[in-house]
């Protein structure tokens, strides 16, 4: 279990540092990643409070991504055995 959870925070810092030199935080570059998808035809945010709003709506800033960046996204999401399209919930 602790080999799992430094695993995953090592792609977690990873992913850090691939939206820190995007100029967004970690959260933004999930949105922005989602809202870049082709595949994707809606996506559904949540926030407890108006900064959180704000942040979201600030992935809208940059939704281009390199492919390097997209490359390196798609190794870290293997490296953590992560299906992106597998299904989120079994409701």
């Amino acid at each position: 279990m602790i080999f799992f959870l430094l695993k995953v925070n090592l792609i977690i810092s990873d992913l850090n540092q691939i939206a820190k030199k995007r100029d967004q935080t970690l959260s933004q570059m999930a949105l922005a990643w989602v809202f870049n998808n082709k595949a994707v035809t809606t996506a559904l945010i949540g926030a407890s409070s108006v900064k959180q709003v704000k942040e979201n709506i600030e992935s809208l800033d940059n939704l281009n991504f390199s492919k390097s960046d997209l490359q390196e996204i798609d190794k870290k999401a293997k490296e953590g055995n992560i299906n992106k399209w597998a299904r989120s919930s079994s409701y």
